[in-house]
């Protein structure tokens, strides 16, 4: 974001939305520079003129903050502008079910990011792709967002050994997953509740890697599993889609 004369101007998307009253939001935004803000857009419930959409979510604005209150701790979007519309995203219950599970994912892991703009660079390609494609390209950027936004915030889903032991973990085995230690348990070390098949591994990378026509609806039951201990909120938004897929 760039200061202009105490005021704060980027790009953001808007993750969720609050009514207060008859006529102001709160919303919570995903910023530019990657972290998460809630802030108050007063009469923002009815003028499209100063936010644009009526500050929708799965759009991309260009927003301007203006501070307020005692010392100048209290910020309120001032105005939004929509950048880019993704209609593609409220076209079928897939890419709206996807795009809601990323927003609710940016949300639970943006007070834990590194300090950059990458969870909005990984947020706004996927929002990209999601409007274009199709619901097998919806299902698999969920799982490759739950991928690359854990090993941004510091929780790597670990796939190829086991966490406790390091012992590798063959492409041809089966492997058991444990959510409470990020990623794969052998049986040395008390396995794990959810259990991938060697076809099923190898699939799941493909989709990682970016093969959409590899996807398949169990994964998003993986995602929620792995996510759970440390993103609740996406977990349940996840699990709540599934059933697009079936």
């Amino acid at each position: 974001m760039n200061a202009e004369a105490g005021a704060f101007v980027g790009r953001a998307y808007v993750l969720a939305r609050r009514e207060r009253g008859e006529t102001d939001l709160s919303v919570a935004l995903l910023l530019e520079d990657g972290s998460i803000r809630w802030t108050t857009a007063r009469a923002g419930a009815r003028s499209t003129r100063r936010f644009g959409a009526s500050l929708s979510p799965f759009t991309r604005y260009r927003i301007r903050f203006a501070r307020s209150g005692s010392g100048g701790r209290s910020e309120r979007i001032d105005e939004a502008a929509v950048e880019r519309a993704f209609s593609g995203v409220l076209a079928d219950l897939r890419r709206m079910g996807a795009a809601g599970a990323l927003s609710a994912l940016a949300r639970d892991l943006g007070g834990e990011v590194a300090d950059d703009d990458g969870l909005f660079q990984f947020y706004d390609q996927a929002i990209e792709r999601i409007d274009v494609g199709d619901g097998l390209v919806a299902g698999r950027e969920i799982v490759a967002f739950v991928v690359v936004t854990f090993a941004h915030a510091g929780h790597e889903i670990v796939r190829d050994r086991c966490v406790r032991c390091g012992r590798p973990a063959a492409p041809e085995r089966s492997v058991t997953y444990s959510a409470d230690a990020s990623g794969v348990r052998c049986a040395r070390c008390g396995g794990g509740p959810f259990v991938v098949r060697a076809l099923e591994r190898a699939a799941l990378e493909a989709v990682i890697d970016g093969d959409a026509t590899a996807f398949a609806p169990w994964m998003l039951r993986w995602a929620a599993y792995m996510i759970e201990p440390n993103a609740r909120r996406g977990a349940e938004c996840i699990s709540s889609a599934i059933s697009y897929w079936k």
